[in-house]
């Protein structure tokens, strides 16, 4: 279990690819198992109201799980800090590139399934328009970046947006909704 306290004046936008209980500024995120060299990602969308200069802490962050050889109940403790800026140069400079890639990855996933709803509504072209338009966004992002991760998860959508020129009742139309939601799945881990 993983237990994010944010700081005062920090909201959460977004939590991708996990299952969380919000009370106030707690969330309590559940993760699979993990096992010895295992990692997890947490990529959070956060707004800070009052952005420093200088580092202030934005959310305290407990990991409590339980030891495989003992069996007792463990937890590592530590806090994220960030600092804020409005200066475009220090954000160029600072701009940590697989992380921002990452950010949009999910992104692109969250447009994914949100444009498979439209499309198993039957909104064909609103959610043709929903997935062309984050794709061109995103693919003039990667330019810059040029993420290798980021370019497969652009032709994978790509591809779902080619298959919903099918109905959406047809096979191939379902077939699309099913396998779009398990890239979108995908994506946002």
């Amino acid at each position: 279990v993983l237990d994010v306290t944010l700081a005062p004046g920090a909201e959460l936008l977004q939590l991708y690819g996990y299952e969380m209980r919000r009370h106030g500024r707690s969330i309590r995120i559940q993760l699979p198992a993990l096992f010895a060299k295992q990692h997890r990602r947490i990529t959070m969308k956060v707004r800070l109201r009052a952005p420093s200069a200088a580092p202030q802490v934005l959310a305290d962050v407990k990991l409590r799980y339980v030891c495989a050889a003992d069996f007792t109940a463990k937890s590592l403790a530590t806090a994220a800090r960030v600092a804020g800026t409005y200066d475009p140069a220090v954000v160029q400079r600072s701009l940590q590139r697989e992380v921002f890639a990452r950010g949009q990855q999910v992104e692109l996933a969250l447009t994914t399934r949100q444009a498979l709803q439209e499309y198993a509504r039957g909104n064909v072209k609103k959610a043709q328009a929903q997935l062309r338009t984050r794709l061109r966004a995103i693919q003039r992002l990667n330019v810059k970046l040029s993420s290798k991760r980021l370019r497969r998860s652009l032709q994978a959508t790509d591809k779902i947006l080619r298959s919903t020129r099918a109905a959406p009742s047809s096979a191939a139309g379902r077939a699309t909704i099913k396998a779009g939601k398990a890239s979108a799945y995908e994506l946002a881990k």
